[in-house]
């Protein structure tokens, strides 16, 4: 009953932790995942022969190569995300210019809000296989639940399942704990045949997604597939045992012809990859060896970012230690688990130390290792059982340290959810301490923690700071967000080809109005023209209608009223930043009073 109550509680903080900070919006490499998908829902194929509407916001993550438009990233996570897009489709509506959602970000409130809820789903699973798998320990439920959350806690698994929810890091600690799962499952239910080979064809579809997820995760299993070949002829009879290596070999051979088609389709080829076909695109280096960054730098190091790993670590290590005494080989699955896992992390880690962006962009802590998360929890189950050993003067001591380096972790999760790159930049300078990081996404911990001082010294009020720290919010809004004060009113340009500019005026999604001018300025190679459009009404959509010759350009408003216009000087400085259209025109928009969206300024 206490576990349950535990259970229902933890839920109803996160069910309010995923409306208040949960962002339904694809950011950076998410596009490239989004794109996979988004052409499975409409085309039936990872690839899009048309340009899309959101292609212009995928940040070159999607980008046209023999008469497709591919991106570099393996299939895996799109195959997981497709049934959650397929029913966002269902209630698709607008475009880019006529929508609100999809003029901030490109693709619809639905699309995002599906991406949100498979995430939340796949934590699901992943945690209670990951409880489960904890099995092996002779430990309480209590224990059990904190061995299972705590990784979860420390590795910035919250940021990329709720607030970055294009990635793949979800869909990958999915597949690895389900792999774990089903393998102390089969090995368990000995002696019952039809149990075995379910779970069976579950292990093959999960190790499958795991490696089409990221194909070096093939590398960090290949232990896992090891022993469990070797478990196998331990709990099965000779049929037994061919049944499930041929469900084993037909399954992998099925994930294995997905990924030499996608290959293929994609890049032109079975064996090519995003990586090699895409020009300037990251990837392995045998000339530098990484370990001690990856590990130690303030730039992304994982014992930096995530201290309360090596506490995992001492209990694998205490866990895999008797692997030598007799026993059964049923009473050594907890020894094996951890001497597996201890493999895993090592092979993760030479991967990586290879790996030309070690440093994982500008991302929350070393996101390369979330993938881990089911290994440190048996690390962490490990610990737990040894620690009753212990002087209380010294659990006191290893309790209060590990409490400090959870919160720690959580505390820069939190810091970096309202710390971007490019708003660090302004107030710090970094050292240029590793020439390959670039300049924006060099900052350390220390730079993190020195930002939010500085910006506590220069703010002179509660509300400042506020507004400071939301300038540096980052991947856009959350669901809350964008139904309070704090989400912007949006101008999108659409051109038409007789030559007139359509403006779409949407209004923030709670119909609160914004106090704000416009200044358009519209040139081409025979004029130049600059207004000032006021009484604007921010409250409602509005689509203004602009023509334009030598002598000037009138406006005209869908609304009953149309905005006043006032004729400014031609070289008025509001002209900063053109866009240039497909119609031999050039616009500039600017904004008075309040802050309005622009997204069409990295458009075109």
């Amino acid at each position: 009953m206490k576990i349950l109550m535990v259970i229902v509680t933890l839920g109803i903080l996160a069910t309010t932790v995923i409306f208040m900070d949960g962002s339904p919006y694809v950011d950076s490499d998410g596009w490239g995942y989004y794109h996979a998908a988004k052409s499975l829902v409409k085309n039936g194929n990872f690839v899009a022969l048309e340009k899309s509407e959101y292609f212009d916001y995928s940040m070159n993550r999607v980008y046209y190569r023999q008469g497709k438009f591919v991106n570099r990233y393996a299939p895996g996570h799109a195959l997981i995300a497709f049934p959650a897009l397929l029913v966002a489709s269902f209630f698709d509506q607008g475009s880019i210019h006529t929508n609100y959602f999809k003029a901030y970000n490109g693709h619809s409130l639905w699309d995002g809000v599906a991406l949100l809820l498979l995430n939340v789903l796949l934590t699901i699973f992943s945690f209670f296989f990951v409880y489960k798998i904890l099995a092996i320990f002779e430990i309480r439920p209590l224990l059990k639940l904190v061995g299972s959350g705590i990784p979860f806690l420390v590795s910035f698994y919250y940021t990329y399942a709720i607030e970055e929810i294009g990635f793949s890091h979800v869909s990958e600690v999915f597949a690895i704990s389900g792999v774990l799962f089903c393998t102390l499952r089969t090995l368990y239910l000995r002696h019952k045949t039809a149990v075995i080979l379910r779970f069976c064809a579950l292990w093959s579809v999960f190790f499958g997604l795991a490696v089409l997820v990221r194909p070096t995760n093939g590398i960090i299993l290949l232990p896992w597939l090891a022993f469990y070949i070797y478990g196998l002829f331990h709990v099965c009879s000779k049929s037994e045992l061919l049944r499930s290596l041929a469900l084993i070999g037909t399954i992998g051979s099925a994930f294995l012809a997905v990924y030499l088609y996608y290959n293929w389709s994609s890049y032109g080829a079975p064996l090519a990859h995003g990586y090699m076909s895409n020009v300037g695109g990251s990837g392995f280096t045998f000339e530098k060896f990484f370990l001690l960054r990856i590990l130690f730098s303030g730039c992304r190091g994982w014992i930096v970012y995530s201290p309360a790993v090596l506490f995992s670590i001492l209990g694998l290590i205490l866990s895999a230690r008797n692997l030598g005494q007799k026993e059964k080989f049923f009473f050594k699955l907890e020894k094996y688990f951890s001497l597996l896992s201890l493999l895993s992390i090592c092979l993760n880690l030479l991967i990586y130390s290879f790996w030309r962006g070690w440093w994982a962009g500008n991302s929350a802590g070393q996101r390369y290792f979330i993938l881990l998360t089911p290994f440190l929890a048996i690390g962490f189950a490990g610990w737990l059982k040894h620690f009753s050993r212990y002087r209380k003067w010294f659990r006191i001591f290893l309790v209060s340290a590990l409490t400090a380096c959870v919160l720690y972790s959580l505390t820069l999760t939190f810091l970096l959810r309202v710390s971007s790159g490019p708003t660090m930049a302004r107030y710090i300078e970094t050292k240029n301490i590793y020439p390959e990081v670039p300049h924006t996404d060099e900052y350390t911990v220390w730079d993190i923690f020195r930002y939010h001082y500085i910006l506590v010294n220069t703010s002179g009020s509660v509300s400042e700071y506020l507004d400071k720290l939301m300038a540096g919010y980052k991947n856009g809004r959350s669901i809350f967000t964008l139904f309070t004060n704090l989400s912007e009113p949006i101008v999108k340009i659409e051109p038409t080809a007789d030559g007139t500019l359509l403006l779409h005026i949407h209004p923030r999604p709670n119909g609160h109005p914004a106090n704000s001018d416009l200044i358009i300025t519209i040139k081409s190679s025979e004029f130049f023209h600059a207004y000032r459009l006021s009484e604007i009404d921010f409250t409602t959509y509005e689509v203004i209608e602009t023509q334009c010759d030598k002598t000037g350009c009138s406006f005209t408003s869908t609304n009953s009223t149309a905005p006043k216009t006032k004729r400014l000087e031609s070289k008025n400085p509001s002209a900063q930043k053109f866009i240039n259209l497909k119609n031999g025109l050039s616009v500039s928009l600017k904004y008075t009073h309040d802050r309005i969206k622009f997204p069409d300024f990295r458009l075109y």
